[in-house]
């Protein structure tokens, strides 16, 4: 029998429509025929084929097609409905073209900062021809906070674990084991400003503006709530659902500048702080609500290049 054969019998019941109705059950597929099921699995793993559950493994092999041929990533996340895992969690992730352990190690961060304990992981790497290869990774998790809205978080994991190959090691750091309560997309606004910064301010001090510098003032424990406070006036001033006009986006400026005057007694954490306010002011667009982007990015006015524009 070829190894694999589990996974042949299964994909071929689906395509029959034996399974029609059951949401837990991938659609017919032409990747499930036989042949094109016997190409794909040549490049996977003996022991991949033989430990994985038939039905999981279609839905893997549909998130491998996904992002084949792209640098993105998928993601699929399912309650378990077996009795030895009841109330625990499946994550599938198709990354392409990472690290394999960079991946696992993004991917158990932003589990654990929703938090999920990691029970198990299963991590293959499959051939894309010449794109290059895809990581899967398939974890059990284990909820660790009963009360947590589940649909939410769910929608709110896929999306991070979807952009994770592109999220700065700083951005990771800062969100997962310095200020876990900041989320990351407040994470990734400030690690963008912090690097945005860097080329403006430095121009008047090289030393005092160094790229370190920035990012260690404006988070600094004294002074992160309100580099906080300006994230979250960035993504209210570009969320789709409602953003804000230029009128209250200068009233809540001055409200926050007047706010960081009378908080901050640090001259440069100040400026820096009033020059992140800028930047919000000088960003004509930005990607940073966009379902499949990859990195955060800004489209800028080039003023805020101007290191001596009057704060």
């Amino acid at each position: 029998r070829v190894v694999g054969g589990g996974i042949l019998d299964y994909a071929e019941s689906v395509q029959r429509g034996d399974h029609e109705g059951d949401e837990r059950v991938p659609a017919p597929n032409e990747i499930f025929e036989r042949e094109a099921l016997l190409e794909f699995m040549g490049g996977c793993s003996e022991t991949y084929l033989t430990r994985s559950d038939p039905r999981r493994f279609l839905w893997q092999r549909k998130l491998f097609e996904e992002v084949s041929g792209t640098e993105g990533t998928a993601v699929m996340i399912e309650e378990s409905q077996m009795a030895h895992t009841k109330g625990k969690i499946w994550v599938d992730v198709a990354v392409a073209n990472s690290l394999p352990q960079v991946a696992l190690e993004h991917t158990s961060h932003l589990l654990f900062l929703h938090d999920f304990d990691v029970e198990r992981a299963h991590l293959d790497v499959v051939s894309d021809g010449p794109n290059g290869h895809i990581t899967l990774l398939r974890l059990l998790v284990a909820p660790t906070n009963p009360d947590a809205n589940k649909e939410e978080v769910f929608r709110i994991l896929k999306r991070e674990l979807k952009r994770s190959k592109w999220l700065d090691p700083e951005t990771l750091r800062l969100v997962t084991e310095r200020y876990p309560w900041l989320g990351v997309r407040r994470g990734e606004v400030i690690t963008a400003f912090c690097s945005l910064l860097h080329p403006v301010m430095a121009k008047r001090n090289p030393l005092a503006f160094s790229r370190g510098n920035i990012r260690d003032t404006v988070t600094k424990e004294r002074y992160v709530g309100l580099t906080a406070e300006v994230a979250d006036l960035f993504l209210e001033r570009f969320d789709p659902r409602g953003p804000l006009g230029d009128a209250e986006l200068e009233e809540r400026s001055e409200r926050l500048r007047a706010k960081i005057e009378n908080d901050v007694e640090d001259t440069a954490a100040v400026e820096l702080l009033y020059k992140m306010i800028d930047v919000i002011g000088c960003t004509l667009k930005t990607n940073v609500y966009l379902n499949d982007r990859y990195s955060l990015g800004l489209r800028l006015d080039p003023r805020i290049m101007e290191s001596d524009r009057e704060e």
